[in-house]
């Protein structure tokens, strides 16, 4: 098993070293002989179901069961636009956003909620405490196959007037010199306190995905934005614990194949 590097993530090399060895401890059936090939009803695959409800339990277990599931085994990536295309769909009040992870960890923000905190570092508008999402299934696939051998795809429905347009939000989509100044920062691990403190005014920071470059004059690495890119990160615990009530579904992945790791 190995992984692919990605220059529009820009993934550190020792990072990458870093998130291959987690991942092995994880998956490696060699390592973990008692992980499943998928986290629920592995024997249902290429259908869509819910988890049962269990008498007794909790409220969070209805928002479980409320949750479509999907283990897909295939080969070829683009089966899972064609899985989820009449299952979810955007119309004018609601739009629907994708996050991509592992099996593991898809698990979790659907039985525990999302946690920031499990961000990663030095990522555009967060530094180790973020919850990324994208308006594209397949950069969402792409950045999970990228950094597990199980990767998994969360979709979100959300709708506008219900969750957005409440939002505080720092809109950098029109805004390059902000943009600028806000990725430079993560990505350096130089946030200025006045930078620091200005964000905490907001749940959620959207705009373009960052390209990595390295100057032809010096090392220092150079940042622009993706054209046509969108994501979204959210930075506010209370925003997220309400966000989570929009998941819709979840798509665990068995792609059969294998990535090199650079």
């Amino acid at each position: 098993m190995a992984r692919a590097g990605s220059s529009q993530q820009h993934i550190e090399v020792c990072e990458m070293a870093k998130l291959f060895i987690e991942d092995e401890f994880k998956y490696n059936f060699l390592l973990s002989p008692l992980v499943g090939r998928f986290p629920f009803q592995s024997h249902s695959t290429n259908t869509w179901f819910q988890l049962p409800s269990r008498t007794g339990e909790k409220e969070t277990n209805e928002d479980l069961c409320d949750v479509n599931i999907i283990n897909l085994v295939t080969k070829e990536t683009h089966q899972a636009a064609s899985s989820i295309s009449d299952l979810v769909s955007e119309d004018e009040g609601n739009i629907v956003l994708f996050h991509g992870t592992d099996h593991e960890s898809a698990r979790d923000i659907l039985s525990r909620g999302i946690d920031l905190c499990a961000g990663r570092q030095k990522r555009d508008f967060s530094c180790g405490s973020g919850f990324y999402l994208t308006s594209s299934l397949d950069d969402s696939l792409t950045w999970a196959k990228s950094t597990t051998a199980k990767p998994a795809v969360l979709m979100f429905q959300v709708n506008q007037s219900g969750y957005l347009d409440d939002a505080r939000t720092l809109n950098l989509n029109e805004n390059e010199e902000r943009w600028r100044e806000i990725v430079s920062s993560f990505r350096s691990d130089k946030l200025t306190a006045k930078t620091q403190k200005s964000l905490r005014a907001y749940d959620l920071i959207e705009g373009p995905v960052a390209t990595v470059t390295t100057s032809e004059t010096s090392d220092e690495l150079v940042f622009e934005p993706k054209p046509s890119s969108y994501q979204m990160c959210l930075i506010s615990d209370d925003f997220a614990d309400k966000f989570r009530q929009t998941l819709h579904s979840i798509m665990f992945l068995d792609i059969g194949n294998t990535v090199e790791l650079c």
